[in-house]
């Protein structure tokens, strides 16, 4: 009876002591419940998709320019598969990535920014409106580029938050 009633205290000390060693949070990562607290976070994400529209760039002038013949490309092999219209969608010229990820920050921009706003005093409603238009305006060039150039693409207008949001998300119509 001895030997029951120290085990079972010994498993109430263990199984109590779980709480803790469960909730522990990731180094190297944000957990977005903690993240969206002031208007500061909010500005690095719209930083983060203008550093990543940056990213854009060249795809953009390849897709225009080079495709449209206002430029050579004598040296490029991929650029002349583009000029001649026999790229295949293996090709580093169709790549969606950095769209996609602008149009990510700016999800979260969009859905975010009113929770910072509630939790930071000093974060007024027309500096939040002016950053979700900022981010308004970054999603919808992005699709822009996208559905000039490939006709219909995913349209995705929230923000990734966990594994439950799908994966693979099919094209829209150009409407």
């Amino acid at each position: 009876m001895k030997k029951f009633i120290i085990i079972l205290f010994s498993s109430c000390l263990l199984f109590g002591s779980c709480n803790e060693w469960l909730d522990i949070l990731p180094k190297n990562e944000q957990v977005t419940e903690n993240y969206w607290q002031t208007k500061e976070d909010v500005e690095q994400i719209l930083a983060s998709a203008y550093h990543y529209m940056r990213e854009t760039t060249d795809l953009l002038v390849y897709w225009g320019e080079l495709r449209g013949g206002s430029m050579y490309s004598q040296y490029l092999v991929e650029g002349a598969k583009l000029q001649n219209f026999v790229l295949l969608p293996s090709s580093s010229y169709c790549t969606w990535a950095p769209f996609y990820q602008v149009i990510s920050l700016a999800n979260s921009v969009l859905d975010y920014a009113d929770i910072a706003q509630q939790n930071d005093d000093a974060y007024s409603v027309e500096a939040m409106r002016s950053h979700k238009t900022e981010a308004y305006f970054m999603r919808s060039l992005m699709y822009f580029y996208l559905v000039r150039n490939f006709k219909e693409v995913p349209l995705i207008l929230n923000a990734y938050v966990d594994d439950s949001a799908p994966y693979k998300v099919a094209k829209s119509t150009e409407e």
